[in-house]
């Protein structure tokens, strides 16, 4: 707790809040409210795990809640990728030294747009 001086003179006892380092969006191909859904998703991840698979799964998992599909995530300090993504669904950023990959992938059952 820290303390911070209040109305007239008081002193107010005031949580601290780590958020840890500022994410860096790298790129993105999704709509704005998506990709801080997704930022505030891994952020929270960070703080629940301590590794990279289960950052990653706990990522997953609440992207395919809340958007409806098939989410993946890929975590870590260092990794290459190569994938095919659906339109308007894919997010790189960094978490302090942590590089996050999230993305959704068209499923067998979901229409293409041919527009």
């Amino acid at each position: 707790m820290a303390r911070r001086g209040g109305k007239k003179g008081r002193e107010e006892e005031v949580e601290e809040v780590d958020v840890g380092p500022p994410p860096v969006i790298k790129h993105f191909d999704m709509p704005k409210e998506m990709v801080d859904f997704v930022v505030a998703t891994a952020q929270e991840a960070l703080k629940e795990n301590k590794i990279a698979k289960d950052i990653a799964t706990a990522i997953k998992r609440k992207c395919d809640e809340v958007h409806a599909g098939s989410w993946h995530a890929i975590v870590g300090q260092s990794y290459g990728v190569s994938l095919t993504h659906e339109t308007t669904y894919l997010v790189f950023f960094t978490i302090g030294l942590q590089n996050f990959c999230v993305f959704k992938t068209l499923d067998d059952d979901t229409p293409i747009s041919t527009e």
